[in-house]
Parts: C-alpha cells; structure tokens; sequence
C-alpha cells in the first residue's frame, strides 16, 4: 500500500471510530449534575500565508488537493462540561505536514518545502447567555453562549535550503520554533431549526499582541448537524483559522501570517 493509501486508510478509520466537530455543540442543558460532551475531530485544511524562516519571508502554502501528500499526522479533540449556565472547555489539537516554500533574495531563489508543526490548546470558561424557544409555534430553539480563556500555541517551521543565500549555505536549514500563550474571546450562536437539526456559527479572537502572544489570532467556523440518536450528532463544517505571529529581526527573525481553512465532518458523542 501506497504511503498517501496508507494516511488515507489511517484518517478514514479514525473517523468511522470516532471523528467529529472541534468547534460546535448543540445540546439542551436541563437537569442536575454535569452534561458531557467529547467530540474527537478531523480537519481537512489547506494552508495559505506568508512565512518567515530566519530572516527570509516567502510564501507557504498547501492546497487542498495537495492534503494527503504533506500531511504526516494529525489528531484533534475536544471536551465540554455543563453544569446549569456555566461550562468548561478544553480543545487540544497537533499537526505535523509540509508545505511548499517559495521565498526570493536577490537573483538567488528558494523553491522547497517548509516543515510545519503545530499544537493549539484552549482552555476556557462558557457561559449560557440566551436558551430560548423562537418560530411561530416554539419548536425551534436559540442558544448564545460566550466563550473566553487561555490559548497555548507551539509553531515549528524549517526548510532547508538547496541554493546558498546571503550568509547561508546550501544545506543549512532555516527557521526553528516558538511557543506562546494568549487570552482569546468569543461566542457561540447555535439555531435549533428542527428537533433534531442544528445550523452552528462560531467565532473568537485573541493574542494581542499581549506579552509573547500573537500579533491577532481569529477563528471562525459555521456548520449544520443532525443528532440522529440521544446521543450522537453528526456534524459538517467549514473552519478558518487566521494567525499572525512574528518575533525576532534580522536573520533571527520568524514569523508566520497564513490562513488555514477546509471542511471538518464529525460524530459529536454527549454523556
């Protein structure tokens, strides 16, 4: 079996098992005691930026057509905890893929590819502002929860280089890696539009600039889903996730403005 078969064959078993949404939920909290909701994911994005690797900016990029050929691994998850109006969160993700990198220093010119990896973790506090029937006869429903917490971030990308450029020689590799951790900010809007369907759009926004955070960080994802059992839901998605990260100057600079954006499916599972 082919090396792209083989990720194929791993990526479509993951999420038979167990894939599903990294951003949304549609539930209706009632009760005593704590509702739980785990929700493994897979994201299918495509890469499109500008990247700084020791001082030189070029452009990185991975078309979606390109996904199963640079990516080498990817796992994502999520888990939820309600209890009344408040809830808890934590989203972790990891990603390790290549990209094409294409950067110019005078007449010299880099064409290859950057080696990215990266992992997200968000923890944060939710808070039900709105749960409420709405249509002419009440059976569909309206939820706004606020969003709110802490984002670490880890970034790694190298390249090496097959030309030599200013002071670097042929074989050196560029780049390196950084971590941080930002506050980020945002809300959840979920419309009940049937029993069982549900239309998701999802936003928030950090960094800053705070300290070592990113410069601005945005994460946007809008999907439907359709709990099929009591509880299970799958779920389809589109997520853009923008960041804009630099640090450092001269030949020690790094940096990365790109944007990540694809589809995600799923299979939401509620405790």
């Amino acid at each position: 079996m082919g090396k792209t078969r083989t990720r194929l064959a791993v990526v479509v078993g993951f999420f038979l098992l167990c894939v599903g949404s990294a951003t949304w939920a549609h539930s209706d909290l009632g009760g005593d005691g704590w509702d739980l909701q785990f929700t493994p994911y897979f994201w299918l994005a495509a890469l499109d930026g500008d990247s700084t690797l020791s001082g030189i900016a070029g452009s990185a990029e991975l078309d979606f057509s390109e996904l199963w050929d640079f990516v080498d691994f990817g796992v994502s998850g999520r888990l939820e905890a309600w209890n009344g109006k408040w809830g808890l969160f934590f989203d972790g993700s990891y990603l390790d893929l290549g990209a094409e990198y294409t950067a110019s220093v005078g007449p010299a010119a880099i064409d290859t590819e950057v080696d990215l990896r990266q992992t997200i973790l968000d923890f944060g506090l939710a808070y039900r502002l709105i749960q409420t029937p709405v249509g002419k006869d009440g059976t569909q429903s309206l939820t706004l929860d606020s969003l709110g917490g802490l984002r670490y971030e880890y970034l790694k990308q190298e390249a090496e280089l097959n030309v030599a450029i200013g002071p670097f020689a042929p074989g050196t590799t560029l780049g390196g890696d950084e971590e941080w951790v930002e506050p980020f900010v945002g809300a959840r809007l979920t419309w009940g539009v049937a029993e069982t369907v549900a239309v998701v759009i999802r936003g928030d926004i950090g960094g800053f600039g705070i300290g070592s955070a990113s410069d601005l960080t945005w994460n946007l994802l809008a999907g439907v889903d359709w709990q099929f059992r009591e509880n299970m839901a799958l779920k389809a998605g589109y997520r853009i996730l923008d960041i804009d990260y630099e640090r450092g100057s001269g030949t020690s600079a790094f940096g990365l403005d790109a944007q990540m954006k694809g589809p995600i499916l799923g299979l939401a599972i509620y405790f």
